[in-house]
């Protein structure tokens, strides 16, 4: 990644310049008011709730990303960028750690020069709004849907069966699934550790 010519290989590549008629102009501006930096495998460059605004475009390895405290089970590449969201909305903090999985090679820039960029060329914006929408498909797949109706799990010994019912009586209107657990043959007392 010494040359010219091979940055430039690498930026066109950029999902972020996917599909560009200008691409090579714009990857020669990232190159012209960029700086190549590299990180060594298990380095963190962006730190979440930091305040700096510097775009990484990645052109080679990969990174993990790491949302308070938890490692995401997937990451970036080469091709991509990270710390985009800091340089448009620039008055929020990091949102992730970044963390190099092998050794990185990056153009780092300010978000100065980054919306430098994007304001004159705002098809390269629309292609990172298009990323963007991906990456929270992506984020979306790790949440869980909610259960549409509350689940109220009762359980009783055989002494209290009637207060199970009581209950299952006042309850048999409300927007709950009630579920007794009450079962002389589930268990015995002493078979099971709880």
């Amino acid at each position: 990644f010494i040359t010219t010519q091979a940055k430039l290989y690498s930026l066109i590549r950029q999902v972020c310049l996917q599909g560009l008629p200008n691409a090579q102009d714009i990857a020669e501006q990232i190159i012209k008011s960029g700086e190549l930096v590299s990180f060594l495998k298990d380095e963190t460059f962006i730190k979440q709730d930091d305040t700096d605004q510097f775009v990484y475009f990645l052109l080679a390895g990969e990174v993990g990303l790491v949302v308070n405290g938890s490692t995401l089970p997937y990451g970036r590449k080469e091709g991509e960028t990270v710390g985009e969201l800091s340089a448009v909305q620039h008055i929020h903090k990091r949102l992730a750690s970044v963390t190099a999985l092998d050794d990185i090679v990056a153009i780092q820039m300010s978000y100065y020069d980054f919306n430098i960029i994007l304001g004159t060329h705002p098809l390269m914006f629309k292609n990172l709004f298009v990323d963007s929408a991906k990456r929270l498909q992506q984020r979306n797949t790790l949440i869980r849907a909610s259960n549409p109706k509350p689940v109220l799990f009762l359980i009783s010994s055989v002494e209290s069966i009637p207060i199970i019912d009581e209950l299952l009586l006042e309850l048999r209107y409300s927007d709950i699934d009630v579920v007794p657990w009450n079962a002389k043959s589930t268990f015995t007392a002493g078979s099971f550790t709880l």
